[in-house]
């Protein structure tokens, strides 16, 4: 029997996310006969620890930043040769540009990139360059979705390398097991009978846009026509917009009395990071989503796994897994009325509401890890066999340190670029 092939599994962070939550299930079930798993990681936290640690896993944490710097980049390229790696595959659009450059320079025979979004919200020209940069020396390109699928071939110089199909997919156990116990978890959790409670399981991040599921529910307030009842919002998960939430939450609910209406400061939570989320959305009324873009939403899986209706935005992602309104309401999350008269439905037709409910529910075991696992399986045994087409790759030390430097000056001007966005 030949030797395991060493896959690196390359990714940004080791946060609550889709698409780390979808690269710990493939580390878990990964064919060791057939390849061994080397897990690199750029940043702290890492909120798969117990999951690594437990698995025994081969697990590097190297600083890498957005700039690309050179020297980081041959630190990375030198433990993929110290670890004898066969193929790279890099897992989030940071470690889709550091990865790869580190994999290119070491050497490294083979290379795989997943696209896990759109990336609508990062995708200037900068962005463009870099993967201009860097796809025709890429074996092949893994979309999460048809319509990132799409998406790529319409908006990115991929420099005609193939783009192959990986449909998200995730464990749904543990949420079919929750849903079992319902109101178990709705008492631990402390959500009394009666409430219509809301869960957001996702990141805080400004692409997942939860202001917008705020401004929904204060505009409920003034809406008798709409009213929720007594209802409460959970945001389970952390992010970099945890803060500003808080501080949008105060604007709204001073406005709110400034006019004479109600404050919702007292129904919003906030959960932070959690291995529960099974839990929470079983303990929810309505999951809800409010992106301005996704690539397939586990979150959204998840949640219609437990039994839980769903709210999400009328976009790429999501579209894919709702088809239709019997398994859940596609919106336009950028319009909090839309938003609003979604969750209004969920609260007050109950005949609809337990339709949605089994059709979701069914709808969600369309999305196996174990089918995900045997394509993946067949898609490594096909780059590695170099049945996508040769690649070339700059050779010799000189040309090397070129690409390397054009890729610093890339990465450097697309991160100017964000932090002036943001200051601005």
């Amino acid at each position: 029997m030949s030797k395991p092939k060493r896959i690196a599994q390359v990714i940004g962070n080791l946060e609550t996310g889709g698409a780390q939550v979808l690269l710990i299930e493939m580390m878990k079930r990964l064919d060791r006969s057939r390849f061994d798993p080397v897990l690199v990681h750029f940043r702290e936290p890492n909120h798969f620890e117990e999951e690594t640690r437990s698995g025994g896993w081969n697990v590097h944490r190297l600083r890498v930043s957005r700039s690309c710097r050179p020297a980081q980049i041959m630190a990375l390229a030198r433990l993929f040769r110290e670890q004898d790696i066969s193929l790279v595959h890099t897992h989030s659009d940071f470690a889709n540009f550091a990865g790869r450059a580190a994999a290119i320079h070491a050497g490294v025979p083979h290379l795989l990139v997943h696209y896990q979004n759109t990336y609508e919200h990062r995708m200037d020209r900068h962005f463009r360059n870099l993967e201009a940069h860097l796809a025709p020396h890429t074996d092949g390109f893994v979309a999460c979705s048809m319509g990132v699928k799409d998406f790529l071939a319409e908006n990115l110089d991929l420099a005609g390398r193939p783009v192959r199909l990986l449909r998200n997919a995730v464990d749904t156990a543990p949420y079919c097991e929750a849903r079992q116990h319902r109101e178990e978890h709705r008492r631990r959790l402390g959500i009394p009978p009666d409430v219509f409670h809301i869960v957001h399981t996702a990141r805080l991040e400004p692409h997942k846009q939860p202001e917008m599921l705020l401004r929904a529910l204060s505009l409920s307030t003034r809406r008798p026509d709409r009213a929720l009842g007594d209802w409460r919002l959970t945001f389970v998960g952390s992010g970099s917009q945890h803060a500003e939430l808080e501080r949008e939450l105060a604007r709204m609910d001073e406005e709110a009395e400034r006019i004479g209406g109600q404050v919702i400061a007292p129904r919003v939570h906030f959960a932070g990071w959690t291995r529960d989320m099974a839990g929470w959305l079983a303990a929810a009324d309505v999951f809800c989503l409010v992106s301005r873009n996704e690539g397939l939403p586990l979150s959204l899986v998840e949640a219609m796994a437990a039994g839980t209706p769903t709210v999400s935005p009328d976009i790429i992602g999501p579209r894919e897994v709702v088809e239709s309104d019997s398994q859940g309401l596609l919106v336009d999350s950028s319009r909090p009325d839309a938003v609003l008269d979604a969750l209004h439905r969920m609260r007050t037709d109950t005949e609809y509401y337990e339709t949605v409910v089994r059709n979701g529910i069914e709808r969600a075991r369309e999305f196996t890890v174990e089918t995900f696992m045997e394509r993946c399986h067949a898609l490594y045994e096909e780059v590695l066999a170099g049945e996508l087409g040769p690649v070339p790759r700059p050779n010799g030390f000189l040309r090397r340190a070129v690409f390397l430097m054009k890729l610093r000056r890339l990465a450097k001007a697309s991160r100017d670029a964000r932090r002036e966005a943001v200051t601005a």
